[in-house]
């Protein structure tokens, strides 16, 4: 059967697929010192946390924290998604291994040591490549900047994007008519009738893709239990990609799509090129 639901729940692309993206540059690593530098050391271990709590809040259809968590477009589709699955009796459950997930109160001395105790078959696969073998991929994540952080059940990388001009609230958006840029752009800026270069320097949107490589999941079950979608293996490792931003000048992330449900949540109902 097939769910229109935000989580995919075989994972979100194929492996081959996203290597390949990768590879051609259409999907940017950011090495890990340098996020780590503009965005603190804990981004990493708060991107892990947010993952869990967004899957459990899910599956748990806590409404309340989804709303605080999520663009409001983003939310309504959300919501109405799970309101579906409910009219129809359906089981969200979560799914990961009795194993270190990061908590608030971790020092990082704590992390590194969990951190070190990885099995042979975490540290030698990522995104179901060998990384053993020579590749350029293995040189992009492993290299002197590295840009994979790693947990015993999760990996996660992260792309950084710009948008210029734009709320992250997709409804304040009415008056936006243009942009430069595309879905590839490092950076895409929007453009307006009225107080254009005023809306561009005081709208600058940080926007992090972060893809995460993980066991942790949700499956999709009747209410007798039986799985219609997913898989329980605890030992399954999944893509999963979400879409975060937060306005430049203060730091306060807001989930604006999950496996591209909503094909990134466009700034724009519809985007015109030109007056």
């Amino acid at each position: 059967m097939s769910i229109k639901f935000p989580f995919k729940f075989h994972g979100f692309i194929d492996k081959e697929q996203l290597t390949s993206q990768i590879i051609r540059r259409q999907v940017r690593l950011i090495p890990l010192n340098r996020a780590s530098s503009h965005l603190g050391l804990d981004v990493f271990k708060n991107f892990s946390k947010i993952y869990t709590n967004v899957l459990q809040a899910l599956a748990d259809f806590d409404y309340e924290y989804l709303s605080a968590i999520m663009e409001p477009h983003f939310y309504k589709k959300c919501k109405e998604s799970l309101q579906e699955l409910q009219d129809q009796n359906k089981i969200l459950r979560y799914v990961s291994e009795n194993r270190y997930e990061p908590d608030e109160e971790d020092s990082e001395d704590e992390i590194e040591g969990v951190l070190d105790r990885k099995t042979s078959q975490e540290k030698d696969m990522f995104l179901g490549i060998d990384l053993n073998k020579p590749s350029r991929l293995r040189d992009m994540i492993f290299g002197p900047t590295g840009t994979l952080y790693q947990e015993p059940n999760l990996h996660l990388y992260l792309e950084a994007k710009g948008a210029y001009g734009v709320d992250i609230d997709r409804s304040k958006n009415e008056g936006v008519y243009k942009k430069l840029g595309d879905d590839y752009s490092a950076y895409t800026i929007y453009l307006n009738k009225e107080n254009t270069f005023k809306r561009i320097l005081e709208k600058q949107v940080l926007i992090l893709n972060v893809y995460f490589f993980t066991t942790r999941k949700l499956i999709l079950t009747d209410e007798n239990g039986e799985i219609l979608e997913g898989t329980d293996d605890v030992k399954t490792w999944q893509d999963h990609k979400f879409r975060f931003e937060t306005y430049g000048n203060e730091i306060d992330w807001v989930l604006c799509d999950i496996d591209d449900f909503l094909a990134g949540n466009p700034y724009l109902d519809v985007e015109k090129t030109s007056f």
